[in-house]
């Protein structure tokens, strides 16, 4: 399921400017979301793994947020994340 279909494109637009905004209000360059469901961008991917580390990493000086989950998640991140970059990492 692509992210166009679940979650519109329009909303993800508004929610990354809302949030751009309000990191350049408080002059801070990246923020990361480690909320479980995403409080600031719907870009967590639908997985099993909900006890280890995800989060989204929203930088200013990028056209890009970064997906960071386990490295296992990479096809599933790819269909259910699109337009974000991913940072897989190894269990162990």
């Amino acid at each position: 399921m692509a992210l166009a279909e679940a979650f519109p494109a329009v909303e993800y637009e508004r929610r990354r400017a809302e949030a751009l905004a309000l990191l350049a209000e408080l002059q801070v360059s990246a923020v990361i979301d480690a909320a479980p469901g995403g409080r600031v961008l719907p870009q967590r991917p639908a997985q099993h793994g909900a006890f280890v580390f995800t989060a989204l990493v929203l930088d200013t000086r990028s056209q890009t947020a970064t997906l960071v989950a386990r490295k296992m998640e990479a096809a599933t991140a790819a269909q259910q994340s699109d337009g974000c970059a991913f940072a897989g990492y190894r269990d162990g």
